[in-house]
């Protein structure tokens, strides 16, 4: 199962490509994008540990309260998902807050989530989520924060792929997410995992 989906907003557009591992009818990753006011948007990806129905209930709860409580601060929603999956299977989780109007963006991840922004500049900022998973035991939750402009380009994706520093090239020469998205997925290694990657800008 590939899925790809366009997502367009105020401020930003992004687009994003998921795929399931071989072999299960469904992907055990999810994810959440959206914009509040102007004030703020937010991109998140779930990765269920393991893979199929389990994996996606719990990267599906772990969404759905982001969706409830995506105000929170990035360390306290983290909080709030982690005891939220008591329970669950666990997943391995990542958000951005992104604060346009402040030029700034607000990152926190547990796991194997990477994120990376391509800003206008040519500089390159790449955000790593802290080893473990959440599952309702004590997780080491931290904040970083980072310099962002709208029209700034970024990625963040699953486990189920190998980025390339080639990467860095495509993201200075695209014109949209849609562009971009196509650019890196003739270039990544996909792994025997579910995939989810989204670009935005």
């Amino acid at each position: 199962m590939k899925a790809l989906t366009q997502l367009t907003f105020p401020s930003f557009s992004c687009v994003v490509h998921q795929e399931a591992k071989n072999g299960k009818a469904c992907c055990g990753d999810s994810y959440y994008v959206d914009e509040y006011g102007g004030d703020y948007f937010v991109v998140a990806i779930a990765d269920g540990l393991g893979s199929g129905l389990e994996a996606r209930s719990a990267s599906e709860k772990a969404i759905s309260l982001v969706h409830q409580r995506h105000y929170l601060p990035v360390t306290e929603l983290v909080s709030h998902i982690n005891t939220q999956l008591f329970g669950t299977r666990g997943v391995v989780f990542a958000v951005v807050k992104f604060f346009p109007q402040h030029g700034y963006a607000e990152f926190s991840g547990v796991g194997n989530i990477v994120f990376t922004l391509y800003a206008s500049t040519g500089k390159r900022t790449r955000m790593l989520s802290l080893p473990g998973y959440l599952d309702g035991r004590r997780a080491q939750i931290r904040k970083e924060r980072f310099a962002y402009t709208l029209g700034d380009r970024f990625v963040m994706y699953s486990d189920g792929i190998v980025p390339r520093a080639e990467w860095a090239d495509v993201f200075q020469t695209v014109n949209t997410p849609l562009e971009g998205l196509n650019a890196i997925r003739h270039m990544w290694k996909a792994q025997n995992d579910d995939i989810t990657v989204i670009v935005g800008g």
